[in-house]
């Protein structure tokens, strides 16, 4: 062989080197085919292209060694199913997809984990399409359950979804992406309230169809496009169906700032309610409660409740007192008719602590006062305290915020407005931990997160201040809250009002401003 045929099979052989090189990190779909959205995509058909390209794994090695061996992934098959093992935080993953159709996506993930915090979010082109979720503990390694959620807008078209490990240890089998039509744009009118519902209960409203489009009657009647947003429907009689959330048509404001309510603050010249001291029996002993009925208070009717818990070294008469009277700022509201009539109750938690009173609000105190007086509960049943549960909130100022957001951790199923002022939560040693265990609190609860709201307040001049930031911007960051002051769209909002100090003087305006907020929603049965 001459001088330049050796030059010639040398430049060839340097050749498809690099092209042997280059095609162990070609990006690109599991064995050359999309996963299409929507659609269920099995978790270790993770995209073509190795480390750092496709995915990145903390490992060099296969631990799992149950397929796609050639990779570093940690995949492994047990109990005739295949899916991702050993997943450490900051490790990721890719999938290129078809997406069909423009739409927000309902996700499912198909997880098992023993760790309370393990977490994951999903992103696209590089931008976070979903907050993190947390899986929540599923007992054992061998039971898996679905981890639901939703995406921010997808656009029809070729993208690259990528799977973010974000708290380590929990194992995938597969993830699922289905169209997703926000509450907010399923509206009707029912006997001047609105009516939002899910999908399957608008299946028994309307003709079932695949298509974009539903009609009755001639007239349309669903639809997943913008065009809904300017409809208004106006059946007789629509059929909410199990569960369905009815909402009347009040109007939130969706970033409330603080302003002074000083026309609710001096004794009202309408008509007053009237209060009264209770004794009652309790898991603690013998104690006493003072109640807040409207004026016009009729046994025959239902009310929305209202219980308020004092600070430290105050007790269940603090509100009503002369330096307080908080019934002004109640017989105001309700004669200006910003809140309907309202019942408020105010304990106290001196016979036990405020962590620890929500065992005495839910054994004696609530069974007492709701068997005595009417609220939307037909009787104390645990099973009618759960149905009538968007009918009851729970505040408190200061040590009485500790007791909120131990009620929250506690009574979820029976409470369903919060309003925690100037306290944080005490739970783990930073606010993040807090907001993390009151996440998975809801996430344990099975409920959905239009379920409940919680309003927040307090001064940037109060002691607390400093202690509630911290939590507030962890909880921002969970999955389970969407902060926002209109509670059709969130369920979480924090007032900051400048240079307010720890005093009822100001926590009074702060109540005026959030109690209108709540109890316009209901989760009602046929």
């Amino acid at each position: 062989m001459n001088r330049i045929s050796c030059i010639v099979l040398g430049i060839l052989v340097h050749v498809s080197t690099c092209m042997a090189d280059d095609a162990t990190v070609a990006r690109g779909p599991y064995q050359g085919v999309m996963a299409t959205i929507p659609g269920k995509i099995e978790a270790e058909n993770f995209d073509e292209g190795g480390e750092g390209y496709a995915y990145h794994d903390e490992e060099e090695e296969n631990q799992g060694a149950g397929a796609r061996l050639d990779e570093g992934v940690d995949v492994k098959s047990e109990d005739g199913r295949t899916c991702l093992g050993w997943t450490v935080k900051g490790e990721w993953l890719e999938y290129t997809v078809d997406v069909k159709e423009t739409s927000q996506y309902k996700y499912t993930v198909f997880a098992t984990t023993d760790n309370n915090n393990a977490a994951f979010h999903f992103e696209v082109d590089g931008e976070a399409i979903t907050k993190t979720k947390v899986v929540g503990s599923t007992g054992d390694w061998s039971s898996y359950k679905e981890v639901t959620g939703v995406t921010k807008e997808l656009t029809e078209g070729k993208h690259v979804i990528r799977l973010v490990i974000d708290d380590s240890f929990f194992d995938i089998d597969w993830f699922r992406f289905e169209p997703y039509v926000e509450l907010k744009k399923i509206n009707l009118f029912q006997q001047g309230k609105v009516v939002y519902a899910t999908d399957e209960i608008l299946d028994s409203i309307v003709f079932k169809s695949s298509a974009t489009y539903a009609y009755k009657d001639q007239q349309l009647c669903y639809s997943t496009q913008k065009l809904l947003d300017s409809i208004r429907f106006n059946f007789k009689d629509p059929s909410i169906g199990e569960n369905g959330l009815v909402t009347d048509d009040f109007v939130y404001d969706p970033n409330m700032t603080y302003r002074d309510m000083n026309s609710y603050m001096s004794e009202s010249q309408g008509p007053k309610g009237q209060i009264i001291k209770e004794t009652y029996s309790g898991i603690n002993g013998s104690n006493t409660l003072y109640v807040y009925l409207p004026n016009g208070y009729d046994k025959n009717k239902k009310y929305n409740i209202f219980y308020l818990m004092h600070g430290g070294s105050e007790n269940e008469g603090t509100l009503f007192s002369n330096d307080i009277k908080f019934q002004n700022v109640l017989d105001n509201m309700i004669n200006k008719g910003d809140i309907e009539p309202t019942i408020v109750v105010t304990p106290t938690f001196n016979k036990c602590e405020a962590a620890t009173f929500w065992r005495e609000f839910r054994e004696s105190v609530v069974p007492f006062v709701e068997s005595k007086y009417s609220t939307y509960a037909e009787s104390t049943s645990l099973e009618d305290l759960q149905t009538s549960r968007m009918h009851r909130a729970y505040g408190g100022f200061s040590m009485g915020s500790l007791s909120v957001w131990n009620v929250f951790a506690n009574c979820l199923d029976i409470v369903g407005y919060y309003m925690p002022l100037s306290g944080n939560y005490w739970y783990g040693n930073t606010g993040e931990d807090a907001a993390r265990e009151l996440n998975n609190v809801v996430e344990r609860s099975g409920l959905e997160d239009n379920q409940f709201a919680i309003f927040c307040a307090t001064g940037t001049n109060d002691m607390a201040y400093n202690n509630m930031n911290p939590q507030m911007e962890a909880m921002k960051k969970m999955s389970h809250f969407h902060y926002t002051s209109d509670f059709n769209e969130g369920n979480f909002y924090y007032l900051v009002a400048q240079g307010k100090e720890h005093w009822w003087g100001h926590v009074k305006h702060y109540i005026a401003q959030a109690l209108p907020y709540f109890f316009h929603k209901d989760f009602v049965k046929e």
